[in-house]
């Protein structure tokens, strides 16, 4: 397992710098357009834990970011990435969570971080040697402006090159050293995150399976509290240990709520949507004809007030919550309520 590249967060805009270089080079023409897109979610990734550590994805948190149906596309993808050297990709074993981050290919190590358009190079081989230039700014533009230029020519004007994207944070007080390397999502009271997953991280030591410093079930803790909320997960933490499990269990209450979703996502009408949209995704003549003579008219018609789209790309995750749009919908059409 290679290490993370040291020394990135001291380069001032590092997110942006990479992302103005693949617009420069035409990388989209080389690798697709979801490889660049996928260079692009995980630099800006990067940037968020202020280029501390490899960030990490599930295959499935990838394929909804990028709106992919099977994980042959997201391979695919990401092959193409790594063998021309713009991304790095890792994992510990075929169940681990994949470790990523971008690559600066040396041979641009020393291209300019100049401005887009406005006569500027283009590095691709499929463009001609100079970018469109603007209609409103043709010819009015000769000289060097300060707000469009890159770092390196602000310093040359006497300009500061400005703060990074995102500074490093002040580090969270009383943290363990276990928890270094976990990212704690803003928005939340990061001293009480520290503390929780403290609590969670001793209670696991009694365990079979005791976690690791910096463990990666830690990190997605992290982010249910921000999702769920500190409360939630204090509540389900306070349950599991007084009950001597180790996995968050949902509290009876949630549980009532979830049956509800459950009842929505077996319901075998919805199954039957979920088959066709994915089946006849577009918007072409073809497929919504083979939806209308597929779906029942009131099914179909409850769809299209949620999305066929949506339908079609949704996660596992993100279904559940449709199928209770497409329900509630569905009711109200045939209780003549909504039939505008």
């Amino acid at each position: 397992m290679r290490e993370y590249p040291k020394g990135r967060q001291n380069t001032p805009f590092f997110a942006n710098r990479f992302i103005r270089l693949t617009a420069k080079v035409c990388v989209a023409q080389e690798i697709g357009q979801t490889a660049a897109l996928l260079l692009v979610y995980v630099v800006q990734t990067e940037d968020s834990c202020y280029y501390r550590k490899p960030v990490r994805f599930w295959n499935e948190q990838l394929m909804s970011l990028l709106g992919l149906r099977s994980p042959k596309q997201l391979a695919a993808a990401r092959d193409a990435a790594v063998n021309a050297g713009w991304l790095h990709y890792q994992r510990s074993g075929n169940r681990s969570i994949g470790e990523y981050w971008v690559v600066w290919p040396d041979e641009f190590a020393d291209l300019p971080d100049t401005q887009l358009g406005e006569q500027q190079r283009i590095w691709g081989d499929n463009h001609s040697a100079y970018g469109m230039n603007s209609g409103m700014n043709s010819g009015t533009n000769s000289g060097l402006n300060a707000e469009r230029i890159g770092d390196d020519l602000r310093k040359e004007k006497g300009h500061e090159s400005g703060k990074p994207s995102i500074p490093i944070p002040v580090p969270i007080q009383n943290t363990p050293a276990f928890l270094a390397e976990v990212c704690i999502p803003d928005g939340i009271d990061k001293q009480k995150a520290i503390e929780l997953l403290t609590t969670w991280y001793r209670h696991h030591e009694t365990s079979k399976r005791p976690m690791l410093p910096n463990d990666p079930r830690l990190e997605t803790i992290a982010r249910d509290m921000r999702r769920e909320g500190l409360s939630t997960i204090e509540a389900r933490m306070s349950y599991a240990i007084n009950r001597g499990k180790y996995s968050l269990l949902q509290l009876p209450e949630e549980r009532a709520s979830g049956n509800v979703s459950r009842r929505a996502t077996e319901n075998p009408e919805w199954l039957d949507v979920l088959r066709v949209c994915r089946q006849y995704p577009s918007n072409g003549s073809g497929d919504m004809e083979e939806r209308r003579t597929r779906l029942p008219r009131d099914c179909y018609k409850a769809a299209l007030r949620v999305g066929i789209t949506r339908i079609a790309n949704a996660s596992e995750y993100d279904a559940k919550s449709l199928a209770l749009q497409w329900q509630n919908n569905l009711q109200r059409i045939r209780e003549g309520l909504d039939n505008e």
